[in-house]
């Protein structure tokens, strides 16, 4: 049995899910009514893999678990471990079923309404929505474990990130030819978005603290903010190594965008303003989301509704209004409805995993190779008193 319990969230215009390893529930965002849908992961698929779906783990850890809204809202599509489930929301019928090849990273749609599913093993797959219960088409693949991927509007491009500290930019669907690379991460990379109000312009964080932003056609970086000086006020003690865990994009206005992250172990969603003009860019701390607990996830959606999931068992959820004098926490008719379906889900939200050992198991493992060989030959020749030592 899992002791932890990973946790995944999505909004669209009418509904809000989260979903775990076995379960997805889909609250409707009505004021006037708030319908629960919970649905199971198929029990064919369970059994199928009650062997080892939840051998496949990090460090004893939950398989992680992803889920995803088309951009019309008429489609939910979960996927954990290796099992992938796509239903139309408007029945919360399933539509397809089936066991992918290796756990997966990531989920989502493409703008044509395609599924893309990125895996542990650093490969990226295409579910065709009008095939989808046939195996998927191989797109890509990485050397290394994969951790997020997005497509453009356009879908000329399909953009990747990786553990080893790379964003690759390949055509789609040609995968196979690279466009360009984006390097200059000192760690593993954990999200990758478009600026909305300039959607040549890609901004990625993770593992090495820094929010770093592209001219992603051209592999051009085009600026480097820190983190570390924006959260030196919100911890007392010293933070050894600053990883910005989730992230995500919205448009402010014509010229300008906010990037919402958390810090890892930092009970705060950072806010920040980022504008451009030209070749011009500046990426400044707008607001600080104070939080009692840990955000485990958050996502947008309209109008302005930040959601956020909460380390939290008794009260997960928290809500923002975001507005252009700042972020206040909601209690609205619809998020109290929301939050009195949520009481009678306790489960979802018992033990959840706050993705430590996850985060613990991409940081590369550095290693004093010298110093360790001079401490060996020390202590073999400690345990020889006849050796003659030479003077250096």
């Amino acid at each position: 049995m899992l002791v932890n319990n990973m946790i995944d969230l999505s909004v669209s215009s009418q509904f809000i899910t989260v979903s775990n390893e076995t379960h997805s529930l889909a609250i409707e965002l009505n004021p006037d009514q708030s319908s629960a849908h919970e649905f199971n992961r198929p029990k064919d698929i369970i059994k199928e893999n009650a062997s080892e779906s939840f051998c496949e783990t990090f460090d004893g850890n939950a398989p992680i678990v992803s889920s995803s809204f088309s951009s019309c809202g008429k489609l939910f599509v979960c996927c954990c471990h290796k099992d992938l489930s796509l239903w139309n929301v408007g029945d919360w019928k399933l539509i397809g079923k089936k066991t992918i090849q290796r756990s997966a990273n990531k989920v989502l749609f493409t703008p044509r309404n395609n599924v893309i599913v990125a895996d542990k093993s650093g490969d990226v797959y295409l579910h065709l929505l009008a095939d989808f219960n046939l195996p998927g088409s191989l797109l890509l693949g990485h050397v290394s474990m994969l951790l997020d991927v997005l497509v453009t509007p356009n879908e000329k491009y399909i953009i990747t990130c990786d553990r080893d500290e790379k964003i690759r930019v390949s055509l789609f669907p040609k995968s196979y030819i690279i466009n360009s690379y984006c390097l200059g991460h000192e760690d593993f990379i954990t999200y990758i978005h478009l600026i909305p109000h300039d959607p040549s312009m890609l901004v990625s964080s993770g593992g090495d603290g820094t929010i770093r932003f592209w001219s992603y056609e051209v592999g051009t970086e085009l600026l480097v903010h820190s983190l570390r000086d924006d959260i030196s006020n919100l911890k007392k003690e010293e933070v050894s190594q600053i990883v910005s865990h989730r992230g995500l994009v919205s448009a402010f206005d014509s010229n300008s965008s906010l990037l919402f992250s958390s810090v890892f172990k930092v009970n705060s969603i950072l806010v920040h303003m980022i504008i451009n003009s030209g070749n011009n860019i500046s990426c400044n701390l707008w607001r600080v989301i104070e939080t009692d607990h840990t955000p485990l996830c958050f996502k947008l959606n309209e109008p302005g509704m930040l959601w956020t999931i909460l380390h939290n068992e008794t009260n997960p959820l928290v809500v923002f209004e975001i507005k252009s004098d700042g972020c206040n926490e909601s209690n609205s008719s619809v998020v109290e409805k929301v939050r009195e379906a949520f009481k009678k889900y306790p489960e979802f939200f018992k033990n959840i995993d706050i993705h430590e050992r996850f985060i613990s198991s991409l940081a590369k493992k550095r290693f004093d190779n010298e110093g360790e060989y001079y401490k060996r030959k020390k202590e073999r020749l400690s345990k020889k008193p006849n050796v003659k030592r030479i003077a250096s």
